[in-house]
């Protein structure tokens, strides 16, 4: 009975509402990884956590349908950069958030994926630490400039744990982005938060 009433519990949680955003971490963040990140983003979207850690597509998927996720933005942590970059490539994500993401140690699909997702006219934020000793920032430049419409973000001092040892920093970054640029509103100031100095950069054809 125990068995069968966990088999019909969803894979995920969510809480918000509005437009969709699927969080997706990899074995290398911490379950607890999204308890800063959710409450602010659930303020203005509807947030879907799968309950286990991702790291290909065909795990997301089963979800995407029980969640009724037609339409939707991602925000991948780590190893789950991989599944994150191959959504976006589809038609239905509207918007990426890379966060010291893994993707040029994959295999060739991936690339691909990312060749498809440098076609694609929507908006990415890659965001890392600088001195990310297991993703280097080096590979969040070689990203900036195979996507031609991402935003780089560098978070100085920081290391792989950046959405974790600085979420100050990060969590209210990652939502005034995904507010301007993914539900297209003005921008506003999340409370408890102040100015915190960042590296921002834009490819050079951007306006």
């Amino acid at each position: 009975m125990t068995q069968e009433a966990r088999a019909d519990e969803p894979s995920f949680l969510e809480i918000g509402r509005g437009k969709a955003l699927l969080l997706l971490r990899g074995e290398d963040s911490s379950e607890g990884v999204w308890a800063s990140f959710a409450p602010l983003l659930a303020e203005a979207m509807r947030v879907v956590v799968p309950k286990a850690e991702t790291s290909t597509v065909k795990e997301v998927e089963p979800m995407l349908r029980d969640a009724d996720l037609e339409r939707f933005a991602v925000l991948a942590l780590g190893a789950a950069g991989p599944a994150a970059v191959e959504l976006a490539a589809r038609s239905e994500c509207d918007a990426l958030v890379l966060i010291g993401a893994v993707t040029s140690e994959t295999a060739t699909d991936v690339a691909e994926a990312e060749r498809r997702l440098s076609e694609r006219e929507i908006p990415i934020l890659l965001l890392w630490g600088e001195d990310d000793a297991v993703v280097p920032a080096e590979e969040a430049e070689r990203l900036s400039e195979r996507l031609p419409t991402s935003t780089l973000a560098l978070v100085p001092r920081a290391g792989h744990d950046v959405a974790e040892t600085a979420a100050v920093t990060v969590v209210p970054l990652v939502f005034e982005y995904l507010r301007s640029r993914y539900l297209g509103e003005r921008h506003g100031h999340a409370e408890g938060g102040g100015p915190v100095p960042i590296a921002l950069t834009r490819r050079p054809d951007q306006s």
